[in-house]
């Protein structure tokens, strides 16, 4: 089964469209739900991380709707790191540190024609 998901503004999920055929009321068993913010963080969801050189951690991606509630249809996040010479990140959000300093490590989604975006200060010290 290959479906197709279709997604209006504000993330708010439209239909879904199943072996070429579409069929809007058809959202797949998800609910419709606008996507408002993405919060980025470490595992338990801190917005700081201290790592020692050569360390990783995975960072997590939530994206919410307007009440707060988890909108598990999200696309994933695309991570980018500001100073790659302090931390590294890989596409699934792994974060390494690679050299003493601080830096902010940005995961972001586009819904419909916005961006969203939120950050993780991602601090980097050489260990005792």
């Amino acid at each position: 089964m290959h479906r197709v998901w279709t997604v209006i503004a504000a993330g708010m999920l439209a239909g879904c469209a199943q072996n070429g055929v579409a069929d809007p009321g058809d959202t797949g068993g998800v609910t419709d739900s606008p996507i408002s913010a993405l919060i980025v963080g470490g595992k338990s969801g801190e917005k700081s991380l201290l790592l020692a050189t050569g360390a990783s951690e995975q960072l997590t991606a939530r994206a919410v709707s307007l009440d707060g509630s988890t909108v598990n249809s999200a696309p994933a996040p695309t991570w980018t790191v500001r100073d790659s010479t302090i931390a590294r990140v890989g596409t699934g959000g792994l974060v390494t540190a690679a050299a003493p300093g601080s830096t902010y490590v940005v995961g972001a989604i586009i819904v419909e024609s916005s961006v969203l975006r939120d950050s993780v200060l991602v601090t980097v010290v050489v260990p005792n």
